[in-house]
């Protein structure tokens, strides 16, 4: 018996197409009006920025002044190319604007809420999918997420239609070679955006064993296209976002995921209670476990995909943030709603409104309450504050042209200075600081803001405050102090 019979489908003809059209419009006219001058510290967002400059000027890809640390391997020297050939028409249009860009974006999250819809659609009852939509569309994190130009919504974007196209593949009696295709440009549009992608491979291969018992066009393509783009890729642009940082340790998997763990509240903070935020989490875990069961039954690519993305990020070996649990956010919300209709399957119609009204009434009062606690105008920290432009002006300025700036975001400092830049590691060990401020031929020391990566910032001003003689105070504002390495005196360089 064919898995898809295992299970009833909701009648998601009663879809009303209006509905889900003025949700999303809605969340777009939402995003669009409330875009926050500035940019986080995450300087991730300079190197795309850097690779969509090269391609709109005719650049090779990989040119910048960023200076690649090996002791700092969360900063790599490059990133998949699918975010820059984006931002690109945007940088030839627009220049270094970053509202421009955010804007960009905007679109490419509204398109991820309609394959959301499309890929649920038979599997949640009507006004439940437009539910969901709603509470994906609206959630004050993702809502944060638009002030970043990252590459975790084109990734979701791109992750969503891969499984779309394997679900509409599992619908025929065997897969065609279009829709192993349709599956493979998914897959390699998902690694182009982010290295993350791979993990659609061994996705699409348990879904190909699961729902065929054999492997067939749609492993076949994938398996195929992600070699013939892994070579392009090698032999054009090289090894891009570094390693794959893996680090499957039981001590490293259980930090994690006690880390993530915590992380998965951010998008349910109310602003106002932790234990109320706390209580609706749990609400939605549980009928996410309940829904993700029952979907068990009539068995998608998602049910592969999720708990293999977990295992991804559970053996990352940096911590990333709430960020990292973008994809899977709304797959906890489609397998919430689906707990939810899984009890009108069960005989209780009464029971399932009732929860269905209590949730939603308990989400739009979380969102109110975060909203209510939300500041709308320009970011406060980062690249944008008046004493991140100040440092940026000075370096710009009052440097030589082949200065080289150490610094906690050096990609950052690159891209608005126009000067090479190496980040400075966490060393506990003054001398050998030293060395490796010598060894990079750094001629100015930047240190601030002392909220970002504390640990590297104290041990470069214990540094210079117990080797005074060696730097000399250029610049100063509030957040940051502006060095001049003076290498050439004794005892200021350490081999």
């Amino acid at each position: 018996m064919p898995i898809d019979a295992l299970s009833p489908t909701p009648p998601a003809s009663r879809v009303p197409p209006i509905a889900l059209a003025v949700i999303i419009a809605l969340v777009g006219v939402w995003h669009a009006t409330t875009i926050r001058s500035g940019h986080d510290w995450g300087d991730d967002f300079a190197m795309y920025i850097q690779h969509a400059k090269n391609i709109a000027t005719g650049v090779d890809y990989r040119t910048s002044r960023f200076i690649y640390n090996a002791a700092y391997p969360t900063q790599p020297p490059a990133y998949p190319p699918l975010l820059p050939l984006l931002l690109a028409p945007v940088y030839r249009l627009a220049g270094l604007n970053l509202d421009a860009m955010k804007r960009a974006l905007i679109p490419i999250f509204l398109a991820s809420l309609a394959a959301f819809a499309a890929l649920w659609r038979d599997r949640l009852t009507p006004w439940s999918l437009v539910a969901a939509v709603a509470v994906i569309g609206f959630n004050p994190y993702l809502w944060s997420v638009k002030d970043n130009i990252l590459s975790d919504v084109p990734f979701l974007l791109f992750t969503l239609l891969a499984l779309l196209a394997a679900n509409q593949a599992g619908r025929q009696s065997r897969p065609r070679i279009r829709d192993g295709l349709a599956v493979a440009a998914g897959v390699c549009l998902a690694c182009w955006t982010r290295n993350a992608g791979s993990v659609l491979i061994p996705t699409v291969i348990g879904y190909d064993l699961i729902r065929w018992r054999r492997l067939t066009w749609l492993s076949g393509c994938t398996i195929l296209a992600f070699s013939a783009l892994f070579l392009v890729q090698s032999l054009t642009l090289g090894a891009l976002g570094g390693a794959l940082l893996f680090d499957p340790r039981p001590a490293v998997i259980l930090d994690n995921a006690r880390r993530y763990g915590a992380a998965f509240g951010t998008p349910w903070w109310n602003g106002v209670s932790l234990p109320l935020s706390v209580a609706l989490m749990a609400v939605i875990l549980g009928l996410a476990a309940g829904g993700y069961a029952l979907a068990w039954r009539r068995v998608s690519a998602a049910e592969i995909f999720v708990p293999l993305y977990a295992m991804l990020i559970l053996t990352w070996n940096s911590f990333q943030g709430a960020r990292f649990l973008i994809p899977l956010i709304p797959f906890v919300v489609g397998y919430t709603f689906m707990g939810i209709d899984g009890l009108q399957r069960l005989g209780r119609p009464r029971l399932r409104h009732g929860v269905l009204a209590a949730l939603l009434i308990a989400v739009a009062l979380s969102y109110a309450g975060r909203y209510t606690h939300l500041d709308f105008g320009p970011l406060q920290r980062g690249i944008g504050a008046p004493t991140s432009v100040a440092l940026f002006g000075f370096l710009h300025n009052a440097t030589p042209d082949d200065a080289v700036i150490a610094f906690i975001k050096p990609r950052a400092a690159s891209l608005f200075t126009e000067r090479r830049s190496i980040a400075f590691h966490a060393m506990p060990d003054d001398s050998e600081f030293l060395a490796f401020l010598g060894r990079a031929g750094v001629t100015y020391l930047v240190i601030g803001p002392e909220d970002v990566a504390p640990q590297n910032q104290a041990d470069a001003r214990r540094t210079v405050e117990q080797h005074a003689a060696c730097f000399e105070l250029v610049y100063q504002n509030t957040d940051f102090s502006v060095y001049r390495v003076q290498a050439q005196r004794p005892g200021c360089q350490t081999e």
